[in-house]
């Protein structure tokens, strides 16, 4: 029987979020995992990820996270308890991380298709899904309305029903 080479689309868990995303959003405090290879800051206070640990170093004021796939589980808890900010993650409305999300999120925006991230390595990150930009503190609901992507945008009266 012959085995099946998988192609890898990227080598790492490091996928950018186009700065002009964030920017439209306003200023952010702090973004607990960012990445060295970024152009530039998304906030005011980065921690490189992975060497600097953003789920156990403190978080402060407003935050913008887009956490690395691998490890999504995690970084919606510690956003989570945090309440503050905006955390982007795939729209993967069949994982139950995604539906803690959904009962805590003050506002969620849903992209129409994928989000294009920015790979390090040049390639094509995953593109099967499309984004979730969803906002705790009901001040970042008002950031969602900036976001520059066509998408819709659930409040929370519609998200608690």
């Amino acid at each position: 029987m012959a085995h099946l080479a998988i192609k890898k689309l990227n080598t790492s868990d490091d996928f950018l979020t186009p700065p002009v995303i964030v920017e439209a959003m306003g200023i952010f405090d702090l973004d607990p995992c960012a990445s060295k290879r970024r152009e530039r800051p998304l906030a005011t206070v980065n921690y490189s990820f992975p060497e600097d640990d953003g789920l156990m170093l403190p978080w402060v004021g407003a935050v913008f996270c887009n956490p690395p796939f691998s490890e999504l589980k995690k970084w919606v808890n510690r956003f989570i308890l945090h309440g503050n900010g905006v955390l982007l993650v795939p729209a993967r409305v069949e994982v139950s991380w995604f539906w803690k999300l959904w009962n805590h999120a003050d506002g969620i925006f849903f992209t129409k298709g994928p989000v294009q991230y920015l790979c390090p390595e040049g390639k094509s990150p995953p593109r099967f899904f499309g984004g979730a930009f969803c906002a705790m503190g009901a001040g970042n609901v008002h950031r969602l309305h900036n976001i520059p992507l066509k998408g819709v945008l659930v409040g929370a009266r519609e998200l608690r029903g």
